[in-house]
This record gives structure tokens, sequence and C-alpha cells, in this order.
């Protein structure tokens, strides 16, 4: 599966990386599992199931 970051929250290590692809590793409860790091469901979209 693949996500899209749409809203890069202050504090965020993906605070600049709006627009930015990212495989997921892992889908947890609150956050998919990046390689990078988690981003939160809120701020990123499913682009690739």
């Amino acid at each position: 599966m693949k996500i899209i970051i749409m809203n890069g929250k202050k504090n965020t290590w993906y605070e600049k990386k709006v627009g930015k692809v990212y495989k997921v590793q892992e889908v947890k409860e609150e956050v998919y599992a990046t390689k990078d790091g988690p981003v939160s469901k809120k701020d990123a979209e499913i682009i690739e199931r």
C-alpha cells in the first residue's frame, strides 16, 4: 500500500514532506508505519492498495 502526505503538522518528521509518497510497512490503529517513521492517518491519503 502507498500513501501520500497531505498535511504536515509542526514537530512531525514529515512536516516538510507534503506531497511525497511512501510505502506503508504496517497499518496500526492511528498511524501508517513507513520506513522513515509513523504517519498519522489524518495527515495522509491512500493512493495505492
